[in-house]
C-alpha cells in the first residue's frame, strides 16, 4: 500500500468503503487489519487530513454494523484521529474532544507526551485565541447537555481540560490555566497527575518570563506564585502523585526561580526518602 501518498491512500479507502457498503449479503466483509489502518492514519494525521480520517472512521463503523462487533479502533488509531483534527486547517477542536471522550470511555488514558503534543499543535496555530475558544466549547457543551438536555459530540474530559491547560502553560498564562483548573468539579471531571504537572509548568513559565524584569525575589507577586505552587504540590501529594518525576522537576524549578534554595533542597530530600521507603 502507498502509505506515503495521501491521494492514493484516499482512493484506496474510498474503494474499500464502497465495496463494503455495497457488497451482497452472501459476500464476505472487506476487512483491513488494524495494523494496515494505522499505517494509513500516520500519513493522514500528520497532514491534518481530517476528512479522510472520518472516512476511515466510517469504514470501521460499517464493518462493525455488518456483524463484526469486536472490530474496534486501536489506541494508535484514536491518537492519529485526534492529531488529524487538531492539525486541520478547519480547527476541529470539537471533534478532537469527542475522540478524547471516546478514548476515556474505552479505558484508554492519553499519555503526558500525547496531550502536550495536542496542546502545542493547538496553540501554535492561533496562540491564545484558539485555546480560549476551545475552553468555551467545553463549557458551553456541558451547559447544553445539563440544562437543555441536548446531545452534543463534545463532552468534557480530564484529557480535554489538560490539553487546554497545557497550552496555557506553554504560554505562561497561569491565570487562564488556573481558571480551567477550577472547572474540573463543575464539568464532573477529576484532575490527574498530568493536570498538576501542567499547572506547575504554568507557574514556572509565568515566573521565568516575569522575574528577569523584576529582579526582586521578595516581591509580593513572586511570593503569591510560589504559594500557588505550594498549594498545587500539596494537593498532588494528597492524591498520591509525588512520584511523578515531571511534577517534582517543575516544582523544584519554581523554587529555584524564586531563590528558595533551602526549600528546594528539603523537598528533594523528602521526596527521595519517601521513594526509598516505597521501594522505588
Amino acid at each position: 500500500y502507498p502509505y506515503e501518498s495521501i491521494y492514493k491512500a484516499r482512493a484506496i479507502l474510498k474503494g474499500i468503503s464502497k465495496l463494503q457498503r455495497n457488497k451482497p449479503a452472501y459476500m464476505p466483509d472487506y476487512i483491513l487489519d488494524m495494523g494496515t489502518l494505522e499505517h494509513f492514519t500516520c500519513v493522514l494525521s500528520r497532514k491534518g487530513n481530517s476528512r479522510e480520517m472520518m472516512m476511515l472512521w466510517d469504514y470501521i463503523q460499517d464493518v462493525q454494523l455488518a456483524g463484526n462487533p469486536s472490530y474496534h479502533a486501536t489506541e494508535g488509531l484514536y491518537e492519529s484521529l485526534a492529531r488529524a483534527f487538531v492539525s486541520s486547517n478547519r480547527k476541529e477542536d470539537e471533534y478532537l474532544f469527542g475522540v478524547l471522550a471516546t478514548m476515556e470511555d474505552q479505558g484508554l488514558k492519553p499519555s503526558f507526551i500525547f496531550i502536550r503534543g495536542l496542546s502545542q499543535a493547538m496553540r501554535t496555530r492561533s496562540t491564545v485565541g484558539r485555546l480560549d475558544k476551545a475552553s468555551h466549547i467545553l463549557i458551553s457543551s456541558h451547559r447544553a447537555q445539563r440544562y437543555n438536555n441536548t446531545d452534543t459530540v463534545v463532552r468534557a474530559t480530564t484529557s480535554a481540560l489538560n490539553t487546554i491547560i497545557s497550552g496555557y502553560a506553554d504560554l505562561g498564562l497561569f491565570e487562564k490555566a488556573y481558571t480551567m483548573y477550577g472547572y474540573f468539579k463543575n464539568l464532573n471531571c477529576e484532575p490527574d497527575e498530568h493536570t498538576f504537572v501542567f499547572m506547575l509548568e504554568a507557574v514556572a513559565m509565568n515566573l521565568s518570563t516575569a522575574i528577569p524584569r523584576r529582579q526582586d525575589f521578595r516581591h509580593e507577586w513572586v511570593s503569591t506564585q510560589e504559594e500557588a505552587a505550594d498549594l498545587l504540590i500539596e494537593e498532588a501529594g494528597y492524591r498520591g502523585y509525588l512520584t511523578n518525576k515531571f511534577l517534582v522537576d517543575s516544582y523544584v524549578k519554581i523554587l529555584c526561580t524564586t531563590n528558595s534554595m533551602e526549600k528546594a533542597k528539603n523537598f528533594i530530600a523528602d521526596t527521595v526518602h519517601v521513594a526509598e521507603q516505597n521501594g522505588m
